[in-house]
């Protein structure tokens, strides 16, 4: 019989678990949800974990992911980055492998998600599909879609996870869980007597440099290829188009540097 992995937070930052999704008990922060051209290049997750150092100012006491590949970038920034701490969990003891799919919180926070955001995106680019304005397997289109919505859908979920932060945990029956909001149970811990597990790390720090340089993708090639981009950006240069503020602007930016492209 396999045994349920069961696990809480101490306080704010003790651990982050890396999904993407994330509301851990009793301490439900989502620290970033984005969106890339690629789910298991362990660059871009690093990008985004080194991203969320520099916002918060440091890093977790533990980081906890499951053992795709996709993680061993963060293993090794965390690692790290927490070499010089002294508590029980620095160094190698700063990283471990779960799975995910015991984590139940996890597993509701995809449907959540799902329901509220990401199935009108998948029936959206569907009816693209179905009226004949969108294949798969050609290339062109796909690197259009990404150049065209790929930042209207990571503001999209940038919103979720400020509503989400700020929205109201109501009280439990495990007094290990307090009730609010989760960003201030975060932020003002000394109001609420709670402890923060945060490793500082500086925005500056030479150590983060170091790990950017070595481990992450450049921002720019998280929607598209640089060659589509350049082109892309050159025919809105010459048509006087503007980057979209809505899917529908955004859809007839797609079939105009379609139609351009088909010229050439």
């Amino acid at each position: 019989m396999e045994v349920e992995d069961q696990y809480a937070g101490r306080g704010p930052n003790f651990i982050w678990h890396v999904e993407g999704y994330d509301k851990l008990k009793p301490f439900g922060r989502v620290m970033w949800l984005e969106v890339s051209t690629s789910n298991n290049d362990p660059s871009f997750v690093a990008r985004y974990f080194v991203d969320c150092v520099r916002q918060v100012g440091g890093t977790a006491r533990v980081v906890r992911a499951d053992f795709g590949t996709e993680n061993t970038y963060i293993a090794a920034i965390q690692q790290f980055l927490r070499h010089d701490s002294t508590d029980s969990f620095s160094g190698e003891n700063s990283f471990m492998y779960g799975k995910s799919t015991s984590n139940h919180r996890i597993e509701s926070w995809w449907f959540h998600l799902r329901r509220g955001l990401t199935d009108w995106w998948i029936n959206y680019f569907k009816e693209l599909r179905e009226n004949g304005l969108y294949s798969d397997s050609n290339i062109i289109h796909t690197e259009c879609l990404r150049f065209c919505f790929m930042d209207l859908i990571r503001a999209n979920l940038h919103q979720t996870a400020q509503l989400w932060n700020c929205h109201r945990i109501r009280p439990s029956r495990n007094e290990n869980s307090p009730a609010g909001r989760p960003d201030l149970l975060c932020f003002l811990t000394g109001q609420a007597d709670i402890t923060d597990f945060k490793t500082e790390v500086a925005k500056d720090s030479a150590n983060v440099q170091v790990c950017e340089d070595s481990l992450c993708t450049n921002l720019h090639q998280r929607n598209c290829q640089s060659e589509f981009s350049q082109l892309a950006s050159l025919i809105m240069s010459e048509k006087g188009l503007q980057m979209p503020q809505c899917h529908e602007e955004a859809k007839q930016l797609y079939v105009t540097i379609l139609d351009e492209i088909e010229k050439l």
